[in-house]
């Protein structure tokens, strides 16, 4: 039986409870979420008054099949005017989450746009050392090397899915994991199996008031405890189907790599095109496997350098205009 109810306490009662309201009542953080005019502001109303997080702001809360005229994407070019806003109001932290509440970006108090690929990285963390979480990660074949580095120095294990959050789910099922992540949300074995991007907000929120830093602080930090500096990056083409035919028969059929400026480690065709470099750095080539789109991923040492590798994958794929 299926039962359609507007009764939004059940779950948000059980966010709250798998959260914990102690770090957020005790702390002054400053926090701006937007809505994008879908269908999550009253139960983060609700969740921001149960867990005592008095200085908030919600914007684009007005629930509009037009999405104010725009894209309820929380992509960065989607984010410009709350970044402005968040500076301005001198903001600890702000997130953004789609018309449905899956996808969700997070903002630093410096502006810094983050998807979950470091986030992970931090919750992860957190949940582990300071809240007595115990398991594994899953993610997908395009997610950032340092979370491999952190899960295995914490006596647990990663495990690799296919892109899709149906075989994320399915690997939680089937091994120790806790959590699962691709790089636009996450979910937790406690919480229900599909990205929540409302609940992990709420759980980065009490990290952050935990732990008393901002958020980037804390990205620097890990990435330099574990000896990774990195920036992980990634850009839509669209092309059309004879050309995408084409592309798949150089890189699968006739497994031509590309001619790149540093020496490749490995490659793995498991989801993709994936090239590995020394140190756990990484580039990527994969097929949407819903539109004609490629989409191409690097993770460099900082962002010119992934900037630099992407446009040899470029060269590389025939593909220039990024969505």
């Amino acid at each position: 039986m299926v039962t359609i109810t507007n009764d939004i306490t059940n779950y948000c009662n059980y966010m709250v409870k798998n959260i914990g309201s102690k770090n957020i009542k005790n702390s002054n953080i400053k926090v701006m979420f937007n809505a994008m005019h879908g269908a999550t502001s009253e139960c983060a109303k609700y969740c921001f008054k149960k867990l005592g997080l008095k200085n908030y702001t919600i914007i684009n809360d007005n629930p509009d099949p037009y999405f104010g005229g725009g894209l309820p994407a929380p992509y960065k070019h989607n984010l410009t005017h709350q970044v402005a806003l968040l500076k301005k109001g001198k903001y600890d932290f702000g997130f953004a989450l789609d018309g449905d509440g899956d996808r969700v970006s997070f903002i630093d108090k410096t502006g810094e746009i983050y998807d979950c690929n470091y986030i992970a990285v931090v919750l992860y963390y957190y949940l582990v050392k300071f809240k007595g979480y115990k398991g594994g990660f899953v993610h997908n074949i395009a997610f950032t090397s340092l979370l491999d580095k952190v899960v295995t120095d914490m006596g647990y294990k990663c495990y690799q899915s296919l892109v899709g959050f149906k075989n994320v789910a399915q690997k939680i099922i089937e091994t120790d994991a806790f959590v699962g992540a691709e790089t636009n949300g996450m979910a937790f074995a406690n919480h229900i199996l599909h990205k929540d991007g409302l609940y992990t907000a709420f759980l980065l929120i009490d990290c952050l008031a935990a732990l008393g830093k901002p958020l980037s602080e804390i990205i620097k930090s890990l990435k330099s405890d574990y000896n990774y500096p990195s920036e992980a990056i990634e850009y839509a083409y669209e092309t059309t189907q004879q050309y995408r035919d084409q592309l798949h028969r150089m890189i699968f059929d006739r497994k031509v790599l590309p001619k790149l400026s540093r020496p490749i480690e490995s490659v793995d065709y498991s989801d993709g095109l994936k090239i590995n470099f020394a140190n756990g750095y990484w580039t990527m080539v994969r097929f949407s496997g819903t539109e004609c789109v490629m989409r191409i991923f690097a993770e460099m040492e900082n962002l010119t350098e992934s900037e630099a590798m992407v446009k040899e994958m470029e060269q590389y794929i025939g593909l220039f205009v990024r969505q």
